[in-house]
């Protein structure tokens, strides 16, 4: 059986890391396309393919989508220019397009109800805004190029940059629980290995 080409736009220290190495501990044939500005926190798998590049510069994506992928899995796409040129361009090379999008684009952000459905903030230059206009501009592609977008909120686990504020972490260190005026808030923290086996049972899933 042949192996499926999956490539990953995104960084290399945190999800991005573990998503690939995960993904070649299944045999696909993985590449990673990001500016390579940050080392990772332990070794690539020997198999792990690298394309240097900034998707900041278009023309940069020429030399990634020079094949087809089975799969792309988009971690570092922030806004519409992110999205655009793929969109427009290389949408034939792609099999299948997931999103890592964010909890962020609710417009309600202490509302334990929410779903795909609820409303969204589009505000320009700012995270969630941004976000929730990528999403637009992937969903709105005249083409019947599968899309699957995630929308984690919390993600924490190994490499995580922002541990030492994540609350296990305090705990198993000794350090204060702050606990802010909205106390009352529930909010789904989700483990990385969760995140990155969500998106492998997507992988291919016609659903």
């Amino acid at each position: 059986m042949k192996k499926k080409n999956i490539l990953i736009l995104g960084g290399s220290r945190f999800i991005g890391y573990l998503m690939l190495s995960e993904l070649i501990k299944e045999e696909y044939n993985v590449t990673i396309f990001n500016r390579q500005l940050t080392f990772p926190p332990a070794l690539f798998p020997a198999k792990t393919k690298f394309i240097k590049g900034d998707r900041n510069c278009p023309w940069n994506l020429k030399k990634v989508f020079n094949q087809q992928y089975e799969t792309v899995i988009d971690i570092s796409g922030y806004n519409v220019d992110h999205i655009r040129p793929i969109m427009k361009k290389y949408s034939s090379k792609i099999g299948h397009y997931i999103f890592i999008s964010t909890a962020e684009v609710y417009e309600d952000k202490l509302s334990n109800l929410r779903n795909e459905k609820s409303s969204r903030t589009f505000t320009k230059n700012t995270y969630a805004g941004d976000k929730a206009l990528a999403e637009d501009e992937i969903l709105s592609t005249k083409n019947d190029l599968p899309i699957t977008i995630f929308r984690p909120s919390g993600v924490f686990g190994p490499h995580d940059p922002c541990i030492a504020g994540q609350f296990f972490y305090r705990i198993l260190n000794n350090f204060p629980i702050f606990i802010g005026e909205n106390a009352n808030v529930r909010v789904n923290h989700l483990f990385v290995f969760d995140l990155i086996l969500a998106v492998k049972l997507a992988i291919g899933n016609p659903n």
